[in-house]
Order: C-alpha cells, then structure tokens, then sequence
C-alpha cells in the first residue's frame, strides 16, 4: 500500500513541478530499502503516463450484476439447492 501511495505522490510532484515533502521521502526510503529504485522508478513512470493520459488509475464502470435474487427459485439455489417453502412446482 505503501509503495503505491508513494510512487503515485512521486509521480504527481514530478507532473506539479514541486519538491517532495518530508514525509514523501521518508516513505521513499523506506519502499527503496524494501522494493528497490528501479521498481519505484517503474512505477512512477506508470503513474506519470496515466496521469497524461488521464486515466488517473481509475477504471471505467462494466455492466452491473445483479447481487440480490429475483424469487424463491432464486432463492432455494442460494440455500445451498434444498428446497423452500412455497417454492414454484418443478
């Protein structure tokens, strides 16, 4: 979670033209010593494209499911197939 939320704020520094807060590299220091430069820098190069491209790590929307069920037939496959009471007849 770290390294994610770092490697973003890295990225969003570097896009802003800013310098890094103190807190910023001390969360470096800690996901270098752990993770390693290169795949840092990986990721911030990431974050850095999609910031350009406008995605901004975020997916769009697909088709809904639907969570709940409809009726009792529904309903007796959810109670694991036995049957309920006032079931529809087969």
């Amino acid at each position: 979670m770290r390294f994610a939320i770092t490697a973003q704020t890295i990225a969003r520094d570097r896009l802003l033209g800013q310098p890094h807060s103190e807190i910023t590299l001390r969360n470096r220091e800690k996901v270098v010593k752990f993770r390693g430069e290169e795949e840092l820098e990986e990721m911030v190069s990431k974050f850095v494209g999609m910031e350009r491209d406008g995605q901004e790590g975020r997916s769009e929307p697909g088709e809904k499911k639907r969570v709940y069920f409809k009726g009792l037939r529904d309903a007796r496959y959810y109670n694991g197939g036995q049957k309920v009471a006032n079931s529809e007849p087969e």
